[in-house]
């Protein structure tokens, strides 16, 4: 097995976990005008088949608060960082695995498009040439998620859990 598929393996282990987070945030308890007239109890945001990246760290990351992307591969593969600047991905959900590696500990929603905005603003390359070599031939780059004006859409951290944002429901679509 490869380095790429076992770093895979470990993260997607995640997957079930990421979605029961993430339906907190796409399904909404629907107001209780609905509730009592339109035989509604919950909403679900509509998208148009939102794509959602999901990165999951070890947790003695946990404390860097910083959010790392692969930038360069050792055989010139298309990256992450690439996937984002081409415009794929519409919310890049976050995480850090607790001290066992069995649960998510700590994680963010950000908005791709506010994050796009970001690379724009500070100069795509000027970014990219910040790249930091990860010690197995794949490279990175780094990015405080707290210093990107809204991009983050919602968080949690369950040694902090009075750090939670909890921003307003969706409008609703007609």
């Amino acid at each position: 097995m490869s380095g790429y598929s076992i770093k895979k393996a470990w993260s997607d282990r995640f997957i079930p976990e990421i979605k029961m987070i993430l339906c907190d945030f796409f399904i909404n308890v629907a107001p209780m005008e609905k509730d009592c007239n339109e035989a509604t109890d919950l909403i679900v945001m509509q998208t148009t088949g939102a794509s959602i990246a999901c990165r999951v760290r070890q947790n003695n990351y946990r404390f860097f608060n910083d959010m790392t992307i692969r930038s360069k591969t050792r055989n010139n593969k298309y990256t992450e960082i690439s996937k984002i600047i081409d415009g794929f991905g519409q919310y890049y959900f976050y995480g850090w695995a607790d001290k066992n590696e069995e649960h998510i500990e700590k994680w963010l929603l950000g908005d791709l498009n506010v994050f796009r905005a970001h690379l724009i603003r500070k100069g795509c390359m000027n970014v990219l040439s910040n790249e930091i070599a990860n010690g197995d031939g794949t490279w990175f780059v780094s990015f405080d998620p707290y210093k990107i004006d809204g991009f983050i859409v919602k968080q949690f951290d369950k040694m902090e859990p009075e750090w939670e944002i909890n921003l307003p429901p969706f409008p609703e679509v007609a």
